[in-house]
């Protein structure tokens, strides 16, 4: 994987579990100004930093190093999110996705 798409990865990752990058950046103990170059592809990060960083994201380095392209990569996202919401809020997502299948 080249820089540019680790980059990518990385954000979409951040953002996907609603981290900014000042907060991830204190997760990790890497500055923003760090977190920010990588993001946008500019350097590969050292071993250490990508692990780190994997480890802050709550993904393995593989799953770091993969777009998500397959059914089981889409689910693993949909019930990250879904376990970051209260019990109530999950009732809820739980009608809405019934509906949504329901009309497909």
């Amino acid at each position: 994987m080249d820089t540019k798409s680790l980059g990518n990865r990385i954000q979409q990752l951040r953002e996907e579990r609603g981290l900014t990058q000042e907060e991830l950046a204190t997760k990790t103990d890497i500055s923003i100004k760090h977190i920010s170059v990588l993001e946008r592809g500019l350097k590969e990060p050292r071993l250490t930093t990508f692990l780190t960083i994997a480890e802050a994201l709550d993904v393995t380095p593989n799953e770091l190093l993969s777009a998500p392209t397959t059914e089981s990569d889409y689910m693993s996202i949909i019930s990250y999110k879904a376990s970051q919401l209260s019990e109530e809020k999950q009732k809820s997502l739980l009608k809405i996705m019934n509906t949504l299948v329901e009309e497909l």
